[in-house]
């Protein structure tokens, strides 16, 4: 089975099932962020543009993972951004190379957008994004979880 990486404007109907996906994984991190809060946020990214959501899927339009380009990821990290953010895959397709395809479109659209640098913040994965040239830049406590902020010059 092949996959295929798009952008979500151009396949709308996997907002919904993907702002559950994102308010299951990160809602309590970023609480009080609700689940419409997920689905009004994923809705601002089907311009095309900046900001925008990047989907993996399937030969038949499975959604098997995302990743975003956003210009604000928490409000305790004002002074950075744009941001690499929600970067998720399926369990099951976890381990084939999904999530470095997504987060390559991602940089790829923050080249093309003309940004200097991009940031993510992540409570454990800082490792597989040192992996992918980014850099760790400060640890900073954020309201429900201590997290590594990280850059990557473009």
């Amino acid at each position: 089975m092949s996959v295929r990486i798009d952008t979500l404007n151009n396949v709308p109907e996997h907002v919904e099932r993907l702002a559950r996906w994102h308010h299951s994984e990160w809602g309590d991190l970023m609480a009080p962020w609700s689940l419409d809060d997920a689905r009004r946020e994923l809705q601002t990214h089907l311009d095309g543009g900046f900001p925008a959501t990047f989907v993996a899927l399937s030969d038949n339009n499975e959604l098997l993972g995302s990743a975003s380009l956003i210009a604000e990821d928490a409000p305790e990290l004002i002074e950075y951004g744009p941001w690499l953010a929600s970067v998720i895959v399926q369990p099951a397709w976890r381990g084939r190379g999904l999530g470095r395809r997504l987060v390559e479109a991602v940089i790829e659209h923050a080249r093309l957008c003309r940004f200097e640098k991009l940031y993510l913040f992540t409570d454990g994965s800082g490792r597989l994004y040192e992996s992918l040239g980014w850099q760790q830049l400060e640890r900073r406590a954020l309201p429900h979880a201590a997290v590594t902020i990280m850059v990557k010059p473009l």
